[in-house]
């Protein structure tokens, strides 16, 4: 489809599903481009809410890891860090 369309659009052209994209993807698709089509106005409407929900919960969570990140770097990070190690449930399955 997308080959087709760009064979007579004279453009290229991609298409992605939205419902298993990232949600940054998502959100920049929502907020950015051009609505083609719309079968289900409601569905369209509760999609634009869901992303813009996920969204801000993903934005501030990327800001703390980020700006954690950059204190670590810089040498600021009260925090120590912590070895990871494997949870005893998953510990007990790969040993049995």
């Amino acid at each position: 489809m997308s080959a087709g369309l760009g064979t007579v659009s004279e453009y290229p052209v991609d298409f992605k599903v939205l419902n298993y994209a990232p949600i940054g993807f998502q959100f920049s698709v929502v907020n950015e481009g051009t609505l083609l089509f719309e079968k289900d106005r409601a569905n369209r409407l509760n999609f634009v809410e869901d992303v813009g929900l996920k969204y801000m919960d993903y934005f501030e969570f990327s800001k703390s890891y980020l700006r954690e990140i950059m204190e670590c770097m810089e040498g600021k990070s009260q925090a120590p860090i912590r070895k990871r190690t494997t949870p005893k449930i998953l510990r007990n399955s790969l040993t049995s």
